[in-house]
């Protein structure tokens, strides 16, 4: 594995996390006390929707320091699946939040009308918003170059504060205008978001933690680039992510004359082309056997599944 490259990754990582924490930290403090002083339910929504990033965010934290840590006996693929393990744990804390969220405005709207919320509280949605999506993006960039999973489940919940912001500012500028039901509605509106991004955090992490295989982009770039090595022909391929990183596992066959040190050679390099070639890959085992026994899930002409 390219280990320089995998710390530089999981630094600037951990960078964009640490401000996704200071952040959260402070539009916690910021959104829910104008929210409770200005009497907006929906900028009070949106202040325990930052709680649970900022917990979701923290668990990403503790993940990438954890994942940094070197392979070892009983890990010998390195310590990467602690991102996964990080992002179902924010899916659980991010989809109760949802639900505490949902319960305080059906609660609100029961109650009927009230008043309208301060004009302070849409200057503080205003801002929150507008730092939201600022984090959004630049935590979007980080996650696509890191390939991390811890990342973009951060990045995936700045987003989803950006739209729920937005509902949060429409409701209050509706309640001041004289529809005061639109504020605790457009809490119940943000449950949703939240909702919506702990099951999109859950699935990312569940797709990594039951082994599902290559992408088929990345499946057709392996199998491309592996025609192009002369004297080695690919009959399985397989592989799995790990964190941030990508573990391709391929049968092959070479002429069975070759002498075990040609052999080697020829694998050597097909696994500097792949991993040189397609930036996913970090990790390449390769099994020269023959394809008479080839299972069907992994065989080469079968569709990936």
């Amino acid at each position: 594995m390219h280990a320089h490259g995998s710390n530089e990754r999981r630094a600037r990582g951990i960078r964009a996390v640490l401000f996704g924490v200071a952040a959260n930290a402070l539009l916690i403090v910021l959104k829910g006390t104008a929210g409770a002083l200005g009497h907006s339910s929906g900028l009070v929504a949106d202040a325990v929707h930052s709680a649970a990033d900022l917990v979701n965010s923290l668990l990403a934290l503790a993940s990438l320091l954890v994942s940094r840590k070197p392979p070892d006996a009983a890990h010998p693929y390195g310590h990467g699946r602690a991102e996964a393990l990080s992002a179902n744990f924010a899916a659980m804390v991010i989809g109760a939040a949802g639900l505490l969220v949902g319960w305080e405005s059906i609660g609100s709207l029961a109650r009927g009308r009230q008043g309208a919320p301060d004009l302070l509280t849409l200057w503080v949605a205003l801002f929150a918003t507008a730092a939201k999506l600022v984090l959004a993006i630049y935590a979007g960039r980080v996650a696509r170059a890191t390939r991390s999973k811890a990342v973009n489940a951060d990045a995936r919940d700045h987003l989803a504060d950006v739209l729920s912001g937005a509902v949060v500012i429409a409701g209050i500028a509706a309640a001041r205008a004289g529809w005061s039901l639109l504020d605790p509605l457009a809490g119940l509106i943000v449950s949703g978001f939240i909702l919506y991004t702990a099951f999109q955090v859950f699935l990312g992490a569940a797709t990594e933690l039951m082994d599902t295989s290559l992408t088929p982009s990345v499946r057709a770039a392996v199998i491309a680039e592996s025609a192009r090595v002369a004297g080695v022909q690919l009959t399985g391929i397989a592989g799995r992510m790990i964190g941030s990183e990508t573990l391709v596992e391929l049968h092959a066959e070479v002429d069975p004359n070759l002498t075990v040190s040609q052999a080697g050679a020829l694998v050597d390099a097909l696994k500097a082309r792949l991993v040189a070639r397609i930036p996913e890959v970090e990790h390449v085992v390769v099994e020269l056997n023959s394809s008479a026994e080839e299972p069907e899930a992994l065989q080469v002409v079968a569709p990936p599944h």
